[in-house]
């Protein structure tokens, strides 16, 4: 089943979220806590005129920088190297690292950002 194929350790539990982000909702730089072992965002935009809505990876500006997971960090300490267009069709993923910082610029315009996720936590 879904266990064995994402490798949940003994104990580990799964979260399925549907989450609809709205103009003026953004989250800086963040790594998720330390029990997430892996995040998918599955994307589900109405038409292909917000493909600028998709999460972004960042990079900090001190290069051996590491975070817990237990902040959000201010946009001016990162630079943005990739965002994952909010398209039909695509999911973004990733695992979780005290290294993989992502996150979200404000959203300005009138806009909804429906998003299916789904996480895997260590016990």
């Amino acid at each position: 089943g879904t266990r064995a194929a994402f490798g949940l350790p003994p104990g580990g539990r799964q979260q399925v979220r549907f989450i609809r982000d709205r103009e003026g909702y953004g989250i800086g730089p963040h790594t998720d806590g330390g029990n997430k072992i892996l995040s998918l965002l599955f994307y589900l935009p109405r038409g292909d005129e917000d493909e600028d809505l998709g999460t972004s990876i960042f990079k900090p500006a001190d290069g051996g920088f590491r975070c817990d997971g237990e902040a959000h960090h201010a946009f001016e300490g990162f630079r943005e190297v990739w965002r994952a267009p909010f398209a039909r069709n695509s999911m973004f993923g990733f695992a979780r690292t005290d290294r993989s910082f992502h996150g979200l610029r404000r959203i300005a315009r009138q806009a909804e950002r429906d998003v299916l996720l789904y996480n895997v936590f260590r016990r």
